[in-house]
């Protein structure tokens, strides 16, 4: 059961972070289109700016978070932890996951609610004399904290020493 649900996870993590690796290169490729245009013709990108920051910035910032989950790059204090015995080590991870589960959990539920209350309101920014739809962007950051939810998920089903040697494994 594990298994399935840790090559499904991880699928969904290497998805998330190919298509915030396209955006960042969508958001190169804008802004070097915008700066030549601008530079050369005076016709700079119409929205260029609301584009970036409230699509390309939030996508690429925000959809490789699971990512650093699964390869536990994210930031921790390993001074005490250390020092412990196996099994204060074990009880200390699934501590740190339950309560990083509870907090991501409450994070998808507020930005979902936000999401849809900015959905329903149509939520715009009005740059140029041009209505540029935001409400999709919304939905960005509750997916991203969702699949960090799933791997967080997946690390407390398969357990700390699974967790570490599968890290171990793939040289992480």
């Amino acid at each position: 059961m594990t298994g399935i649900l840790n090559k499904a996870v991880s699928r969904l993590v290497t998805a998330a972070t190919i298509v915030a690796g396209v955006i960042l290169i969508l958001l190169m490729v804008q802004i070097v289109g915008d700066v030549l245009l601008s530079n050369l013709l005076d016709k700079p990108i119409p929205g260029n700016s609301v584009i970036v920051t409230n699509y390309y910035m939030i996508a690429v910032v925000f959809l490789p978070l699971a990512l650093a989950e699964k390869r536990g790059d994210n930031i921790t204090v390993e001074i005490a932890y250390q020092l412990m015995p196996r099994k204060a080590k074990n009880w200390t991870m699934y501590f740190s996951w339950v309560l990083s589960l509870i907090v991501s959990l409450c994070i998808v539920v507020s930005l979902w609610q936000a999401a849809i209350k900015k959905m329903t309101t149509g939520a715009f920014v009005f740059e140029q004399e041009i209505n540029f739809t935001t409400w999709p962007a919304y939905f960005i950051l509750p997916v991203s904290f969702g699949l960090l939810a799933l791997v967080i998920v997946s690390h407390i089903l398969s357990g700390p020493e699974d967790v570490e040697s599968r890290a171990l494994n793939q040289g992480l």
